[in-house]
């Protein structure tokens, strides 16, 4: 059994002295080995002694060029040293004993690798040697709704501060009127107001806005006291500009609901066309601020437009519907008679038929428009003292009826003409 624990206590050792950060020192040798390690920042090296009376030197009064010293007495015994590198550089150290037979030894100290790219969003300045770890900014489109129940972490990561008061929220449940804002606890985020609230900043990561034409923020917004006494408290939305923060937009509503808001972010870029947006909340000036508590949900960076492909104003580079969409298009009848010619959509007609032609009508739809056109005077002398006058409308069945849309009507004059129209709309 003692050979056996023996035999597991120099396996073991072994194992030990060989691992990363490791350095024996002596044995059948007088060397440390290996003679040279680079470590990084942090780290510890260990000096084991496998036989013979050594020890580490790497005093500042042996080597006064390194960044620091350290060592140990040493001894013939099997002695282990360790020490923790954390300024970078180079340190020489050596074996007082056997310094004549060169038993000496280096630690280079460096910074651990990380992502080198300035570009990246977790650059860091002090690594010199690239891990592939470099994360980049989001890239609009962007949608944020906060059903994670925490403060977003995006790819480079949102954050939160305040100077004085409680802060975002982002479970738990509001008080008062916004109790009953109508969505479930944990979608939204919010200001738990507890008394004259200052510079509550909800920031955003920075966002790429180079894919948009017309780059837009959209966000849902609830500001509602009901019947409670107390002040309206204020949503600042402001944008960065590479020096300061610019306000766009302040909100200070009192509305049942929550409501969509918009914000042109256009002229709201910096660096490249990247925009960093914050949300800051302020107390509306009194004690009782408590009353009115700000939530904010679905937050969108993107193109607003109408995204139904069916919409007569479809916009296909939209990657928000700003709910423009318009199916208004209209269908037109028309009869005319004339003696000679008829200008029609600056057309001149001459020959009797029918005739179709597409508008666009004021909500930017088609407007079909047709004419039934009968020309009576071949000589070109156009009769306008003849024109006949209406008389009637009656429907289908007969019967009298106003002017309606939509319904095929018979309009009857009084030379006796007889249209049959439709109007559609």
């Amino acid at each position: 059994m003692k050979k056996q624990i023996l035999t597991l206590i120099s396996l073991l050792f072994f194992l030990f002295s060989y691992s990363q950060n490791s350095i024996n020192v002596g044995g059948q040798m007088n060397i440390f080995s290996p003679p040279s390690i680079t470590v990084y920042i942090g780290d510890t090296v260990i000096w084991n002694n496998t036989g013979g009376f050594h020890n580490v030197n790497a005093t500042l009064a042996t080597y006064p060029n390194n960044p620091e010293g350290f060592g140990n007495s040493g001894g013939s015994f099997l002695w282990t040293f360790q020490w923790v590198f954390t300024i970078p550089g180079v340190y020489n150290y050596q074996c007082d004993t056997h310094i004549g037979m060169g038993m000496t030894g280096v630690v280079i100290v460096i910074f651990p690798p990380g992502c080198t790219d300035l570009l990246a969003c977790n650059y860091d300045s002090l690594a010199t040697i690239d891990d592939s770890s470099c994360v980049y900014i989001a890239i609009a489109p962007y949608y944020e709704d906060f059903g994670n129940g925490i403060l977003p972490a995006g790819i480079c990561g949102w954050s939160q501060w305040e100077t004085q008061g409680d802060g975002w929220r982002f479970d738990s449940v509001p008080g008062y009127a916004a109790m009953h804002n109508g969505r479930i606890t944990g979608t939204y985020a919010w200001i738990d107001f507890s008394g004259t609230d200052v510079d509550v900043v909800l920031e955003l990561e920075d966002i790429d806005v180079s894919n948009l034409s017309s780059p837009t923020l959209l966000f849902d917004f609830y500001s509602y006291l009901d019947t409670f006494n107390g002040p309206i408290n204020i949503l600042n939305v402001e944008t960065w500009d590479g020096i300061s923060w610019v306000n766009q937009y302040t909100y200070q509503v009192n509305i049942s609901g929550w409501h969509t808001y918009n914000l042109d972010l256009s002229n709201a870029t910096y660096s490249a066309n990247i925009v960093k947006i914050r949300f800051r909340g302020e107390s509306g000036g009194s004690g009782s601020d408590y009353f009115n508590d700000l939530l904010l949900d679905y937050v969108k960076i993107g193109n607003t437009g109408c995204t139904d492909p069916l919409a007569c104003n479809y916009d296909y580079l939209a990657t928000m519907d700003d709910s423009s969409c318009n199916f208004y298009f209209t269908i037109l009848y028309d009869t005319v008679i004339v003696n000679n010619s008829y200008n029609w959509h600056n057309t001149i007609l001459s020959v009797s038929g029918d005739y179709i032609d597409t508008l666009v009508n004021s909500v930017g739809c088609d407007s079909i428009v047709n004419l039934n056109l009968t020309v009576t005077n071949i000589t070109g002398v156009l009769d306008i003292a003849n024109k006949s006058t209406l008389v009637k409308i009656t429907d289908m069945l007969g019967q009298k009826t106003p002017y309606r849309k939509n319904i095929p009507l018979f309009y009857i004059y009084d030379d006796g003409t007889v249209e049959k129209k439709i109007i559609i709309e």
